[in-house]
């Protein structure tokens, strides 16, 4: 199923829950190094990737991205912070490539919920 570039997640976790979300890239990343003289004489390095996702800052709530993995394919984890109330978050992904959303919730081991995407 195609998804917009931008997405947006929310749960209600009732009284007493927990909620762990877990984002992976499908299809691999691809990194671009470029460099640019600055005046110094020294050089400016950047490196861009592509296959990536962003939580967006300032848009979370109750929400806490407590582990990242930079291996590729990329991983990263957001839990609750808060046992009660809601769960929101904002997420810009690259658009053209694959991803899978794994939703544990209340500590299971294994997902309760698994979607794939493609960001069109």
């Amino acid at each position: 199923m195609n998804y917009p570039r931008e997405v947006s997640l929310e749960a209600d976790l009732g009284e007493a829950n927990q909620l762990r979300v877990v984002i992976k890239g499908i299809t691999s990343y691809t990194r671009r190094d470029t460099l640019g003289p600055l005046s110094n004489g020294a050089f400016d390095i950047r490196t861009v990737y592509r296959g990536m996702w962003w939580w967006q800052m300032g848009k979370q709530h109750n929400a806490f991205v407590d582990k990242m993995d930079y291996e590729d394919p990329f991983s990263q984890q957001m839990q609750s912070v808060d046992a009660r109330g809601k769960v929101t978050a904002k997420l810009s992904f690259d658009r053209g490539f694959s991803y899978i959303v794994e939703i544990n919730e209340n500590n299971a081991t294994q997902p309760t919920r698994v979607k794939q995407i493609q960001v069109e």
